[in-house]
């Protein structure tokens, strides 16, 4: 599930980052407020992309378990898992 919302920000960010160009504006005939200049779209295109990408790509949050070896003697008879 966090895959999928990370890579939807992701493509929402690249979408707002391609607004702040006023030729992709004009082709698709998009009004932006005035209040919204190209750099403040580019800024938060570029912020969201990168936490989208960060969020869809980025490591699970499951840790393998470590195991320790169970001996016998010298010799390793199995290992054991450690951790929760």
């Amino acid at each position: 599930m966090k895959k999928v919302i990370g890579i939807l920000v992701a493509v929402v960010g690249a979408l707002v980052f391609a607004l702040s160009f006023p030729v992709v504006r004009t082709g698709f005939k998009i009004v932006v407020p005035a209040i919204l200049s190209d750099n403040v779209l580019m800024i938060a295109g570029a912020v969201l992309l990168v936490v989208g990408v960060y969020l869809g790509f980025g490591k699970s949050g499951k840790k393998k378990m470590s195991e320790v070896p169970i001996y016998h003697g010298d010799n390793v008879v199995g290992f054991r898992r450690m951790g929760k």
